[in-house]
């Protein structure tokens, strides 16, 4: 059914690196990419572009226009998130939502994965000493991060740091360029895939 096929990756944000050798091992397909998706006006994970509907219509969204652009007919998309677990209060989480659609075929195969298998986690921070240690408990360099004027401020934000000599640097930019002229207040280091 999907052995030879191509098959878009639906993701802006290097998803194909895990996926694609699973889906070539698995389903026989040939993992495709689009460089001209931008999968981020259906929203971000770090809220400067509001996501306005459910994970599994995103990610369904994510395949429709990969497909559009791509000239595909068979696309997978995830949309994640991190935050209270569904069920168990005060326990952080792992939501993933992942679907196929075979356009040629006329299905729609989807899963959800909920884990707290986790390290999602944020603080503010106003000194070295104090983003280190955060990075460190966030398993850093291995899981990027990402660094912010504020947990509210989400106009000048750097994703996906990936070196401590990158941390320090955006940290230092910040500190010496507050782009909302309020030095005093702490910036924001939060967690994200790596």
């Amino acid at each position: 059914m999907f052995e030879g096929r191509r098959i878009l990756i639906s993701s802006k944000h290097k998803k194909e690196d895990v996926l694609a050798p699973l889906l070539t091992k698995s389903l026989g397909v040939i993992p495709v990419t689009c460089d001209a998706l931008d999968t981020d006006q259906l929203g971000t994970f770090t809220g400067e572009i509001e996501r306005v509907d459910n994970p599994l219509t995103t990610a369904r969204k994510k395949c429709e226009l990969g497909m559009e652009l791509s000239g595909t007919d068979l696309a997978v998309a995830s949309e994640g998130s991190f935050g209270t677990h569904p069920i168990i209060p005060f326990v952080a989480a792992g939501d993933e939502m992942i679907i196929l659609i075979d356009k040629k075929h006329k299905i729609e195969i989807a899963a959800r994965e909920i884990t707290t298998k986790t390290n999602f986690s944020g603080a503010e921070v106003d000194n070295e000493t104090a983003l280190r240690s955060f990075a460190e408990k966030a398993l850093f360099p291995s899981h990027g991060l990402i660094l912010s004027e504020g947990q509210k401020n989400k106009q000048h934000i750097t994703k996906g740091i990936s070196s401590w000599d990158e941390l320090m640097e955006c940290f230092q930019n910040i500190k010496r360029y507050p782009f909302n002229k309020q030095e005093e207040d702490p910036m924001y280091c939060d967690y994200c895939n790596p």
